[in-house]
């Protein structure tokens, strides 16, 4: 078999795609779901999920939390390096607070999922090089940048709201964002920036056949 042949697409190659991508849409779909049953109290807060768990990386140089630090409410605290803030009674507020980076997560998967498998649906038309196509590259460009930056600073944010919630009012409460390579920021946001430049070389593309086909 020719590397050329082997390259080439198939309608198996394009079934395979569309069952990963519905699989993937299924699955953001259901954990989104369960995510907006826990977070209005419908599912009880300690679950095996652990979202009642707030997890808190202390930057470095940073004193560690000693583990008998005065708290208010039904909260517990936990770690050395970092800390673990476990709220067993969290009310409505802290419940949204504690599951919207993952909701954001959720809800940037899911999308991207779904342009993609209405990208690939066209393939199966054959004829890839719509306008349509070039409007989900985009938006699939911005979900991915949007994404990227987004959740970090939710967590940043909001982790920060909750430690001051859950600590006493003389405990210092640390905000740190990070967006180096570790934390995968920088690397989404390049993968969004390739996307839209690829997106407008689709859009030129997609242009171009239009004017010859208006000179034929």
């Amino acid at each position: 078999m020719s590397l050329r042949k082997a390259l080439d697409w198939s309608r198996a190659d394009s079934a395979l795609l569309r069952f990963v991508l519905v699989v993937l849409l299924g699955f953001q779909v259901v954990h989104g779901l369960f995510l907006l049953a826990w977070s209005t109290g419908l599912v009880p807060a300690a679950t095996s999920a652990g979202l009642n768990v707030l997890t808190r990386d202390l930057p470095s140089g940073t004193a560690p939390r000693s583990p008998d630090v005065a708290v208010r409410g039904d909260v517990t605290v936990e770690g050395a390096g970092g800390m673990e803030i476990a709220f067993h009674d969290p009310s409505a507020a802290e419940r949204v607070m504690l599951v919207a980076p993952a909701l954001l997560t959720a809800l940037a998967v899911g999308l991207v999922a779904y342009l993609l498998l209405r990208m690939v649906l066209t393939l199966d038309g054959g004829d890839p090089f719509v306008p349509a196509n070039v409007r989900r590259m985009y938006a699939i460009a911005l979900t991915v940048v949007t994404g990227a930056l987004a959740v970090p600073a939710a967590e940043a944010l909001l982790g920060a709201v909750l430690e001051h919630r859950a600590l006493g009012t003389d405990a210092t409460v640390v905000f740190s964002l990070s967006l180096d390579l570790d934390g995968g920021v920088l690397p989404l946001v390049a993968v969004g920036l390739v996307i839209a430049a690829l997106a407008e070389v689709f859009r030129r593309g997609t242009r171009l056949r239009e004017d010859v086909e208006g000179l034929v």
